[in-house]
């Protein structure tokens, strides 16, 4: 059997299922970009559209151009102009290696000013401009003669360096040619009187200025000599010195004396917080320190004397003698004298140790301000003389910066009066020789139309069928199930010329035509199917589609025939309750169907019927139950499922469209896999996408898709293979 390599199956990793059959594909990864080999098969498609776009296009640019050279051809005159070498500027570039930035500024300056509208209006207001055949050509223009000069002038740098082009367009290569070396012949003269001007309006400026800061010098010195006639400043010098250090002095010793003071308050605080309240005792090391005192001294020497006669009396006399009672009361009373004075004389002391602390806070306080009136007037003697020593300086600067200034401008009039005298310019541009007459044309040029009219017939023709494509979204290849949609591709079969032929017999086209290529298509995709698993785990297999009308009959009942003729038992079962065909297809009349069997009114062997093609039998729908997806996947259905996998090797279920109906999505879970169908050009890729997400909820498996009605057109998938198939199976002559 012959192989198409077009036919090829494009698998999608799986995950097995726990009965071991393959899972659903994976969820759809982002669809690749166009590569050129699909812009190629695009344009192929549209060969006819984009061959009529290009040439349009081109009718289009050639008539443009034609139009152009009657009504719009003009020649151009170039000429060149660069820096005099009188020029500063150019003097300075000869001498130091310029950076290009400056050169670049400079010539764009330039070329901005020769082209500047102002210019150009002098250019025209010439005496003799009248004369020109320029003028003559375009007196009577719509916007003036200034204004067509203004749209027909262009200038720019040449090269980098320090020159320029100067490019003027017109219909008449002689006028162009002429006004193009009246131009350059203008602004070259017009620089140099310019910058003549300049210099010698910046000569009398300076000169100006310079008059004017020598009057201000003059005054300047005036005052500096009426200051040192009424203070000598060397005396001052010095005496702003000493006034210096001497409000140095007191400052320091105002900060020393309010040292001072502070430390003299503090204390006196203690002092007084110590011996100011005469209620407190005095200390007992203060009264016996007041021992030594004469007063104290003389009153404890009498008490010492009456106890050494107190002890000869008691030692001669006894304890009771009168003189030695009298003896005891006169050291009693001594007793009380000695405490009396000593706590007068500690009061005493007391008093003078708080008065002497404060006589000293009032010494330190009485110092401070004396130090405070000497740093005042120190520091207003030093104001006052620095103040006068500030004037005298800068009016010294003031002369000094004057004298500097005088002498600037005095050196850059100099060099002005030599720039003058030498013919020196600070810019002047020369053209180095009159344009020539312009021979070629500058518009229009043919070669740009014909590179511009190629680029842009290419672009949109390749544009516009980029955008019928895109705009598109119909699964028209078989490349567009397994990129775009991310599915595994059973294979393909072609358009069917139906003609007169009626629908059953192109479901039963595998019969009428064995050797045709749609034939051939089908056992290609028989082959891919019973490959795709082993063959004890695809028992049961539904056929579906998005949407009704897509085929998915014509592909089940054929794929039925042509797995029987391989040799296999086959059960086709119609199971689109609400569009039945297969008894039609088949010109079956039996009443009993897979709904009698479903609700146990009759066996799948007395309901199945066999028909002409060997080893296939169809199970009809039967009666219309009023609940097909309850049926479809109740138990009734599992148990009709068993019984049809021990009577027959397959067993294909049309089924009606899944996104319709819910019946396909039951029946989807029952049986071992599911065969989607797409039609070429009808079916959308969204409408394919959502058929395998719903499947993929239902934990239904995918076997793969069929894309039914593929076209053999211009860069499509079936052109080539179908011309391969017809050459190979041609009958030599």
């Amino acid at each position: 059997m012959t192989s198409l390599p077009t036919t090829t199956t494009t698998h999608v990793p799986t995950v097995p299922r726990p009965d071991g059959l393959p899972m659903r594909p994976g969820a759809a990864a982002p669809a690749p970009g166009i590569n050129f080999r699909q812009i190629i098969s695009m344009l192929l498609r549209h060969l006819w559209l984009a061959l009529t776009v290009f040439f349009v296009i081109q009718i289009v640019t050639w008539g443009v151009f034609a139009a152009c050279y009657k009504w719009k051809k003009t020649y151009a005159a170039v000429g060149s102009m660069t820096l005099s070498e009188k020029s500063d500027l150019y003097t300075s570039w000869k001498t130091q290696m310029p950076d290009q930035a400056t050169i670049d500024n400079m010539m764009a300056l330039q070329s901005s000013r020769i082209t500047a509208e102002q210019i150009l209006d002098l250019v025209l207001k010439q005496t003799d401009a009248k004369s020109w055949m320029w003028m003559e050509l375009h007196k009577d223009d719509k916007n003036g003669p200034l204004q067509t000069l203004t749209e027909n002038i262009s200038a720019g740098q040449l090269k980098k360096t320090p020159a320029m082009t100067v490019r003027v367009t017109d219909r008449n290569p002689k006028a162009a040619a002429e006004m193009c070396n009246e131009i350059m012949k203008f602004y070259s003269q017009w620089t140099k009187d310019a910058s003549t001007l300049k210099v010698t309006g910046t000569r009398k400026l300076m000169e100006a200025q310079r008059d004017s800061k020598k009057s201000d010098l003059n005054n300047s010195q005036r005052r500096l000599a009426d200051m040192r006639n009424s203070e000598d400043f060397e005396a001052l010098e010095r005496n702003r010195g000493e006034a210096i250090q001497r409000a140095d002095y007191y400052s320091n010793l105002s900060m020393n004396k309010g040292i001072e003071v502070e430390a003299a308050k503090r204390n006196l605080d203690l002092v007084q917080d110590a011996h100011g309240d005469p209620s407190k005792p005095p200390s007992a090391e203060l009264l016996s320190s007041l021992d030594n005192s004469t007063v104290l001294a003389d009153l404890i020497r009498q008490r010492q004397s009456l106890i050494q006669r107190q002890g000869q009396l008691e030692e001669i006399c006894g304890p009771n003698h009168p003189d030695l009672k009298a003896i005891n009361v006169a050291i009693d009373e001594m007793d009380q004298n000695i405490r009396a004075r000593r706590l007068e004389l500690a009061q005493t002391v007391r008093a003078g140790w708080v008065t002497d602390a404060q006589a000293k806070y009032r010494e330190a306080k009485a110092q401070l301000e004396s130090a405070d009136a000497s740093l005042r007037q120190a520091r207003e003697d030093k104001r006052k003389l620095e103040l006068k020593w500030a004037d005298f300086t800068a009016e010294t600067k003031k002369r000094d910066s004057l004298e500097t200034e005088i002498q600037q401008l005095q050196t850059a009039i100099q060099a002005a009066d030599t720039q003058i005298s030498r013919g020196l310019t600070e810019v002047e541009v020369l053209f180095n020789a009159a344009p020539p007459r312009p021979e070629d044309i500058a518009f229009p040029r043919w070669e740009i139309f014909l590179a511009g009219g190629l680029v842009l017939g290419l672009a949109l023709s390749i544009g516009l069928v980029l955008l019928i494509e895109l705009a598109n979204s119909s699964i028209r290849t078989p490349r567009d199930i397994s990129d775009q949609v991310r599915m595994p591709l059973l294979g393909f079969v072609p358009i069917v010329n139906s003609g007169n032929t009626s629908h059953s017999e192109i479901a039963r086209l595998v019969m009428r035509e064995p050797m045709s290529m749609l034939a051939e298509s089908f056992r290609q995709i028989r082959t891919n199917l019973l490959f795709s698993a082993p063959a004890d785990q695809l028992h049961s297999i539904a056929v579906t589609s998005a949407a009704s009308d897509e085929g998915k009959t014509t592909v089940a009942t054929n794929l039925a025939i042509t797995i029987a003729l391989s040799g296999r038992r086959v059960l086709l079962v119609d199971a689109n309750f609400r569009r039945p065909a297969l008894s039609e297809v088949f010109a079956l009349t039996g009443a009993a169907g897979l709904s009698n069997v479903l609700t146990t009114q009759a066996t799948l062997a007395e309901a199945a019927q066999p028909t002409d093609v060997p080893n296939l039998a169809v199970l009809t729908t039967g009666p219309t139950p009023p609940n097909p997806a309850e049926l479809l996947g109740s138990a009734t259905m599992r148990q009709l499922l068993d019984a049809a996998d021990a009577e027959y090797d397959v067993v294909l279920f049309d089924a009606p469209p899944a996104l319709l109906v819910s019946d396909a999505l039951a029946l989807a879970t029952m049986v071992d896999g599911v065969i989607t169908i797409a039609r070429a050009s009808q079916t959308s890729r969204g409408m394919l996408a959502r058929l395998r997400d719903q499947l993929a909820r239902v934990n239904a498996h995918v076997i793969g898709a069929v894309l039914n009605a593929t076209r053999a057109t211009r860069g499509g998938y079936f052109r080539e293979a179908q011309q391969q198939y017809e050459d190979y199976n041609r009958l030599p002559a």
